[in-house]
């Protein structure tokens, strides 16, 4: 069968030594990776990009996204760490599952709060049953527009929601004297 030479070619952090064996119609190639390993890698997964590093590439991304997370070990379980990751999540993480509420509509977190401890700094530790709440809802997560709210002061200050417009209150059933028997 004839091959596509790949022989000094570059793919990721991969250069291609030579050919090693063919397995059928597929041909493996004999590779060597940036970082000195090396493997042998079908030929399919080096021109398609599924293979671009022996793995070092991979650990040294993870180092580079998990640092914030790492360098704030021991204070994931405290209520201020998790408001800040829940807030930066909203943001900033397409795949966090209600992104299109808050970074999808544009809302941002200044700048100085990108780092927990400034964070901490401005607003404090939250008091018991209290959570980080937006004043306006319309604007980014800043010291002037944020602060610790109760459930039923953020149940107040929801954003209207739905295709005809903000809620209507629901009546209370015991207000409706017709139906209480005298």
């Amino acid at each position: 069968m004839e091959r596509r030479e790949l022989k000094g070619l570059r793919f990721g952090l991969w250069t291609v030594k030579g050919p090693d064996h063919s397995s059928g119609r597929e041909w493996f190639w004999r590779c060597v990776c940036d970082c000195g390993a090396e493997r042998v890698i079908r030929g399919y997964h080096l021109t398609s990009g599924h293979s671009s590093s022996c793995g070092c590439l991979k650990a040294e991304l993870l180092r580079h996204r998990d640092h914030t997370i790492r360098s704030h070990a021991g204070l994931s379980q405290t209520a201020e760490y998790r408001a800040w990751a829940n807030m930066m999540n909203r943001c900033y993480n397409p795949a966090y599952r209600n992104y299109r509420y808050w970074g999808g509509r544009g809302i941002k977190v200044c700048d100085r709060w990108h780092d927990f401890e400034a964070f901490v700094a401005d607003m404090g530790k939250p008091p018991p049953d209290r959570s980080l709440d937006r004043i306006d809802n319309a604007s980014d997560y800043a010291l002037e527009n944020c602060r610790w709210a109760t459930r039923s002061e953020q149940r107040r200050n929801q954003r209207p929601r739905g295709p005809y417009g903000p809620r209507k209150p629901k009546k209370n059933p015991l207000s409706q004297n017709e139906f209480c028997p005298s």
